[in-house]
């Protein structure tokens, strides 16, 4: 998971610029079902990683796993020209504060639909833990001294993402038969 807290800009209210890009949000998770109806397996522009039916798919996992996990009130936006960080099938950069994030897509095609659907998951969860690894951060930063907060950062890390993986197998399971021909653990690139 990467984060930051990031405020608005000059002259921008976070709850307007919030409202308006649910709106945006919405109308193009229509607009892209629309498109990929017509366009089938075509690519949506020249020179895109994606065609339209692929966009379509991710954005309806998105939209199903904002629902289960009750994250309507959040705006999650696809960056769909950037990729997601190395051997990751998707990636998240959750914005502090804001009910905000941009998941990035990697090698997320290239998966069965059972990882797909674990990955999509694991990373909204991300969302939902949001406000802790905020607070617990903002306390190590303010009582500990840099090294000892450089190594507790580390290892919260690295508990953060095992209680994410636990939890998005536990609501989307990825075949088991899968992971043990080697393939890679939804979005963390570990192998099990």
């Amino acid at each position: 998971m990467k984060g930051g807290c990031f405020g608005a800009a000059p002259g921008e209210t976070p709850v307007a610029e919030a409202k308006a890009e649910e709106q945006e949000t919405a109308s193009g998770l229509a607009s892209t079902r629309e498109k990929a109806a017509m366009a089938g397996n075509q690519r949506a522009e020249s020179g895109s990683r994606f065609t339209e039916a692929q966009k379509a798919h991710l954005l309806d996992l998105i939209a199903k796993w904002r629902k289960r996990l009750h994250l309507e009130h959040w705006t999650i936006r696809v960056e769909w020209d950037e990729p997601a960080n190395e051997d990751a099938i998707l990636s998240i950069n959750v914005i502090c504060g804001r009910h905000l994030a941009y998941i990035r897509v990697g090698d997320f095609f290239d998966h069965s639909p059972a990882q797909q659907e674990n990955a999509v998951c694991h990373e909204l969860i991300h969302c939902v833990f949001d406000a802790f690894w905020y607070e617990v951060d903002a306390l190590a930063i303010s009582t500990l001294r840099s090294e000892d907060y450089h190594r507790m950062n580390g290892v919260l890390k690295r508990h953060m993402e095992r209680v994410v993986d636990h939890l998005a197998t536990a609501f989307a399971p990825i075949d088991d038969s899968a992971l043990r021909h080697g393939a890679k653990l939804a979005v963390s690139g570990r192998r099990p």
